[in-house]
């Protein structure tokens, strides 16, 4: 996949499964709906002076955005999200 201009293609954390002492697995229904990892990031918009403004984030980093503002899509079998570079509120670095 290649997203024109500023749009990013999120890939969507998962959390994952939780067990009890007593072996029983606690499935978390609710994925984190404010986390991603960047798949593609397009080339950026073009402001009217005529320069290029690349995006802030690159492939790889994770991402938190704003839910409400993304368009999921099925690609393979796989969900993704695309979402206007703008509408990424951080990346989350790890400490």
């Amino acid at each position: 996949m290649k997203p024109l201009e500023d749009r990013v293609i999120l890939k969507p954390i998962k959390n994952a499964e939780e067990k009890t002492t007593s072996g029983l697995i606690l499935s978390n229904m609710k994925d984190d709906p404010n986390q991603a990892t960047v798949i593609a990031v397009g080339p950026g918009r073009v402001l009217p002076s005529g320069v290029r403004l690349e995006p802030d984030v690159k492939v790889g980093d994770v991402v938190m955005f704003d839910q409400f503002a993304v368009r999921p899509f099925d690609e393979g079998g796989e969900e993704y999200l695309s979402i206007f570079s703008k509408d990424i509120i951080a990346i989350i670095e790890e400490s």
